[in-house]
This record gives structure tokens, sequence and C-alpha cells, in this order.
């Protein structure tokens, strides 16, 4: 789980495991209020990705 450094508001951590890739994101949610709708375009934007392969 990525952590926040003083001064940021955003951190996205993201790792390969057993032929997945994760995310994990840390916000802070006075800054980045709609966390869940980043974490959803990032998952879009993975899988429009794929599809151009």
């Amino acid at each position: 789980m990525p952590g926040l450094i003083a001064g940021h508001a955003l951190s996205i951590g993201v790792v390969e495991y057993l032929d997945r890739l994760n995310f994990a994101f840390t916000a802070d949610r006075g800054v980045i209020g709609d966390l869940p709708a980043l974490a959803g375009y990032v998952a879009e934007s993975f899988e429009e990705l794929l599809g151009a392969q």
C-alpha cells in the first residue's frame, strides 16, 4: 500500500503478481474528492490499452 509523502495529495502503487496487474490508490480526500471515479478511469484506460494490442 503506497503512503502519502508530505506535500502530495495522491499516491498510486502498481504491482504485478501471478500474471495480474494490481493498482493501489492512497489520497488526501480533502484534495482528491472522488477517488473511486479516478480508480475507475485508470481501469477503463488500462482496458483500452489491452484492446489496442
